[in-house]
This record gives C-alpha cells, structure tokens and sequence, in this order.
C-alpha cells in the first residue's frame, strides 16, 4: 500500500512532538532525582558540596538510561526481534 504525502507529513509531525514530549519528561524526572538525592544526602550529614556531586552523577545517569531506552528508542529496531 502506498502512502501518500500527507500521511508521510503527518506521521513525521506527530513522532516528532511525541519525541519531545518525552524528552521534556526524562527532564523532569532527571530534576525530581537530582532533589531527591541532594535532599537525602544533606540529611544523612553529608558536605553540600559531595552531595551535590552524588546528586548529579545519579541524576546524569538516570536521563542517561532513560533516554536510550525511551526516549530515542528505535522503534522499528525492536520491531524487527
């Protein structure tokens, strides 16, 4: 079956706002991580400083993980398994 221009368009258009979307919510959750974490170590009685450090690096490695395996997912990749 052939598609026609419009649907081509649209089908672009509409995996595109979903990619943002997504990317806005890795976002969100990469900050929820980073304040859950900092907020933990402060209270454990950790310096600022390395609290602010094991924040970020868990932080990095959450939106790390979360945008590989969602955000830019190829969807035909796992398609073809």
């Amino acid at each position: 079956m052939k598609r026609s221009t419009w649907h081509i368009y649209l089908y672009q258009r509409l995996t595109t706002h979903k990619t943002k979307l997504k990317f806005m919510a890795v976002g969100v959750l990469g900050f929820l991580c980073n304040y859950l974490v900092l907020k933990i170590c402060v209270t454990i009685g950790l310096n600022s400083l390395v609290s602010e450090i094991i924040a970020a690096a868990m932080a990095l490695q959450v939106t790390f993980i979360a945008h590989d395996k969602w955000t830019y997912r190829r969807e035909e990749a796992y398609k073809s398994r």
